[in-house]
């Protein structure tokens, strides 16, 4: 049964969904990625992935006002989002996709290196400022390796930064698995939880002060000043 799930969730995932057409059907009082492309409506309730790297990078004391953050990809459910949201926590962003020239150059001006551009080990360690903040928000499954013994065959989950090149330059460097997978789960239930509590109040998003670790309020504040 799980089985048959998983390969309905592929077959919608790749025949019928639009990440256009599906957003449209969200209602905006809800987390909803686009909501933080608008510079003057921002919602409380954040985008959980974009959210789970903000609250990593807070809570582990990383400075943001001021510093260069760099983000390698620009979906619009982690990329975008998460740009608007470091933009407006002060930090200066530069977004790096594909089609970038000089990628490599770029990445080492980064002071806060954001990987999310969906190729396993893609950045390398030269690619990396001594001393950069790296958070890896790819999750790839690849295939084992030839001539691999039985207990290795399993798919490996890989990051999209080489993760043994970039621990010896970087200052700080999240794992993958466990690290921005395991935030975004917590801030998914952090926000089922926050719409919830609205809900029961009778409020819609925005009539009542934030929850949480309180950055939000600032990205709020930050945006209707600007």
């Amino acid at each position: 049964a799980e089985g048959k799930a998983q390969a309905t969730l592929r077959m919608l995932s790749e025949k019928e969904l639009r990440f256009g057409r599906s957003v449209t059907r969200i209602s905006p009082a809800k987390s909803h990625p686009e909501s933080w492309l608008y510079p003057f409506a921002p919602p409380i309730i954040p985008p959980c992935t974009p959210a789970g790297v903000v609250e990593l990078l807070l809570r582990s004391k990383v400075s943001l006002e001021g510093s260069h953050a760099v983000i390698l990809g620009r979906s619009q459910i982690v990329g975008m989002p998460l740009a608007a949201m470091l933009g407006r926590l002060g930090a200066t962003v530069t977004i790096v996709n594909r089609r970038s020239r000089n990628k490599a150059a770029l990445c080492r001006m980064a002071d806060v290196l954001v990987a999310a551009i969906g190729v396993p080990e893609y950045i390398k360690g030269s690619w990396i400022k001594p001393g950069a903040v790296v958070v890896d928000v790819g999750i790839n499954y690849t295939e084992h390796k030839k001539g691999a013994c039985e207990h290795e065959k399993r798919p490996r989950i890989l990051g999209d930064v080489d993760f043994e090149e970039a621990k010896q330059v970087a200052s700080v460097l999240t794992p993958v698995p466990g690290g921005v997978g395991p935030m975004t789960i917590a801030l998914l239930l952090r926000n089922t939880a926050l719409l919830a509590w609205y809900m029961e109040r009778g409020n819609t998003c925005g009539t009542a002060e934030p929850q949480g670790s309180g950055w939000e309020k600032t990205v709020w504040e930050n945006t209707a000043s600007s």
